[in-house]
């Protein structure tokens, strides 16, 4: 895909205090998630609280991007990605830049799988036996486990903060990163990529190495499917399943296990 913005002067003004965001975000937000762990048992509105900060501060950075956006007439939508997809993965009709790009979309899925499975393998060998904490190192969930949901309302707040991250950070970190390193930067586009992929993976710096390792893998993966097909839909609709899949489905089917061990360990006990 061909990305040449060219941004205006405002843009390049604008830019600058939403890229010093993105710089401090990784640190601001593992003292927000360290700050959360402290209050989190004692604490009923702790998380909810946090909920609503990230997405007022996603959909803030976000309108800052779309206000770059709009005044920087020399810069097209599709330059940061809102646009349709060029194509959907068909290898006859792919250029040859982008066949290449597909083909490292499987590598690193591959690459990625093994180090998930790896890392759920050493989960389950250091898990101790305290059932909550088994449950979460075997999920792969124990990275993130203060910011897991655990009432209805939590829950509903967490498809939002789900969704919210698949718009905002993809539009951040793949659309307005890239354009800007290509634009403004004048860098190759795979250098900016790389670059805008690494940001995204310390921005969860609060997940700890493995987890910023994994989110790093994910940006990887979403960044190659953003160059390939010329468009954030696709990253979009994958990152916010993820997140979802990760935030509630997940720890709600973990926690169904642990519930039946619980009632079958205390019937056999009974019966004993």
């Amino acid at each position: 895909m061909g990305i040449a913005p060219e941004f205006s002067t405002l843009a390049v003004v604008l830019s600058i205090p939403l890229l010093a965001v993105l710089v401090v975000d990784p640190l601001l937000g593992r003292r927000m998630y360290d700050r959360l762990q402290r209050h989190r048992e004692h604490d009923s509105q702790a998380l909810k609280r946090v909920y609503r900060r990230i997405l007022i501060a996603e959909w803030s950075c976000a309108a800052v991007v779309v206000l770059i956006i709009t005044v920087s007439p020399g810069a097209a939508l599709a330059d940061f990605g809102l646009a349709l997809p060029d194509t959907w993965f068909d290898v006859d009709v792919l250029p040859r830049e982008s066949s290449e790009i597909a083909g490292a979309v499987v590598g690193l899925l591959v690459v990625g799988t093994v180090l998930l499975l790896l890392s759920r393998r050493l989960a389950k060998v250091n898990a101790r036996p305290a059932g909550g904490i088994k449950v979460l190192q075997q999920a792969g969930l124990d990275t993130f486990n203060a910011i897991i949901p655990r009432t209805a309302t939590e829950r509903r707040l967490a498809i939002a903060v789900s969704v919210t991250a698949g718009v905002c950070e993809e539009l951040i970190y793949r659309g307005f990163l890239i354009a800007f390193g290509v634009g403004v930067l004048n860098l190759n586009v795979y250098v900016a990529a790389g670059l805008a992929a690494l940001l995204f993976g310390a921005a969860h710096l609060y997940q700890g190495w493995l987890g910023m390792i994994r989110v790093t893998f994910f940006g990887v993966l979403m960044t190659a499917l953003y160059l390939s097909t010329g468009s954030l839909v696709l990253p979009i609709v994958i990152h916010a399943v993820g997140d979802i899949v990760s935030l509630v489905v997940m720890p709600s089917v973990s926690r169904t296990n642990r519930t039946t061990v619980q009632e079958e360990s205390a019937r056999i006990a009974e019966v004993s």
